[in-house]
């Protein structure tokens, strides 16, 4: 049996916690045992709403965390693997290993930064493009097949939730840098 409570202070009733209005009590109110549970659930459940082709099957973890980020990134100069270390929270080493195998598999390079050639950056090939287009293609259609379902009220607030996990994402990075 999961322990509802790791304070017994936190032990208020739905009553209660329906009229706090200040944040940090109502989060405090929260059983952090609760909160951990249901992110370890997403995570797991996001994860399976991964396209299943080869490409992205033969990833590691860690190989599939630099595609995605050097795909999505906003500037290319971003991705480098100390920024990729920095932004993923992964050793270099690991995001050296992680490099080193996309390249071997002709998904990303490595470019040579024009103005500072002591830097390199890492970009997709034409193969990593066509491999997240493939991606994006059919994450996007496993996304619509769950959320086909939904109300417009239902939609409106899972966006919602989204928008509110990134905000709540970006404070946590502030914080921690």
């Amino acid at each position: 049996m999961v322990n509802k409570s790791l304070n017994s202070s936190f032990d208020i009733s739905a009553a209660e916690k329906s009229t706090i209005h200040e944040p940090e009590k109502l989060w405090n109110a929260l059983c952090v045992e609760e909160v951990l549970s249901d992110i370890l659930n997403i995570i797991t459940n996001m994860v399976s709403l991964l396209p299943e082709f080869q490409e992205i099957e033969d990833m590691s973890t860690t190989e599939l965390y630099v595609f995605l980020f050097t795909a999505i990134s906003d500037n290319q100069k971003d991705v480098s693997n100390t920024n990729l270390s920095k932004k993923l929270h992964i050793s270099k080493s690991a995001v050296s290993v992680a490099t080193k195998l996309l390249i071997k598999k002709g998904i990303i390079q490595a470019v040579q930064d024009i103005e500072d050639r002591r830097h390199s950056y890492l970009t997709l090939t034409p193969r990593g493009k066509a491999i997240f287009n493939e991606f994006k293609r059919s994450f996007g259609n496993l996304l619509n097949e769950v959320v086909s379902s939904m109300n417009e009220g239902e939609l409106k607030k899972l966006t919602e939730s989204f928008k509110m996990l990134a905000e709540f994402s970006k404070k946590m990075e502030i914080r921690n840098h």
